[in-house]
């Protein structure tokens, strides 16, 4: 079940432009990502320099690795190709 859900992540985060996200703004520890779906809403991503940030969506709050929280890691950690470290 979880394998699917991380696979179904994966493909979703291609679908958000790299333009719909703010890394740092003003120097905070936050990210900023607009909404793909509802374009008044923007998604906080705390830490985003951490080892796994974390979202204000309610997904991660069930704790669901979901495509926001796995956008803003693969931005700063261009290492990482879906699944394989190049």
């Amino acid at each position: 079940m979880y394998e699917g859900i991380v696979v179904s992540t994966i493909f979703r985060v291609c679908d958000i432009p790299d333009t719909n996200v703010m890394l740092c703004p003003n120097g905070e520890d936050i990210a900023l990502l607009a909404s793909t779906n509802h374009s008044s809403k923007v998604w906080i991503i705390h830490v985003p320099t951490f080892e796994w940030p974390q979202c204000n969506c309610p997904f991660v709050a069930q704790g669901i690795i979901y495509k926001h929280v796995m956008k803003i890691f693969k931005m700063f950690h261009l290492h990482i190709l879906d699944g394989a470290i190049v």
